[in-house]
């Protein structure tokens, strides 16, 4: 049997950007963003809530739109906030199973950028706000971060050395 070809497709954590969607669409996508409630989609059916979740992640990427981005952000934010209060602030068994590595996989998805160094900034951006807003999940976020910031090459992973000491204070 032939070896398998190189594989295609981009890693799960890839920083680099898909390419956005045309000007029509922008607009569609940026308006689905905000208007999303992710609150409402988790705590209906968390399995097809998280699904949710990674796709409006992809969409706000999509849009090309920095309000959209942001207003995902918030909105993942939030999310995590609510967990948190949840939660009494505890992080459960289930959740760094589950819940942790969606957040993780949202907020790389959110960040992707044809510039490394944009993208990293902004998921160390996004990492510290989840951070913050659930002080529980921060050594699982620190870990993730120390791994990318040692991991990248020194010119385009500045930012993530910035979150990775921010995330160190935290906690």
């Amino acid at each position: 049997m032939p070896p398998l070809p190189w594989p295609t497709f981009p890693p799960p954590c890839t920083i680099v950007a898909k390419p956005h969607l045309d000007e029509e669409l922008r607009g569609i996508a940026a308006n689905a963003v905000s208007a999303m409630d992710l609150q409402a989609l988790v705590e209906n059916d968390p399995e097809i809530g998280m699904v949710a979740l990674r796709c409006a992640a992809e969409i706000a990427q999509a849009s090309g739109s920095d309000a959209a981005r942001s207003s995902f952000e918030e909105k993942l934010t939030q999310y995590a906030k609510n967990l948190a209060e949840r939660r009494s602030q505890r992080l459960l068994p289930a959740d760094e199973k589950d819940v942790v590595p969606n957040l993780v996989e949202a907020a790389a998805a959110c960040s992707r950028s044809n510039s490394a160094a944009d993208g990293f900034g902004r998921f160390g951006r996004i990492v510290v706000k989840l951070a913050t807003a659930w002080p529980a999940i921060t050594p699982h976020l620190r870990d993730v971060v120390g791994s990318l910031a040692t991991d990248s090459h020194p010119a385009t992973s500045a930012p993530l050395r910035d979150a990775w000491l921010k995330l160190r204070a935290i906690n």
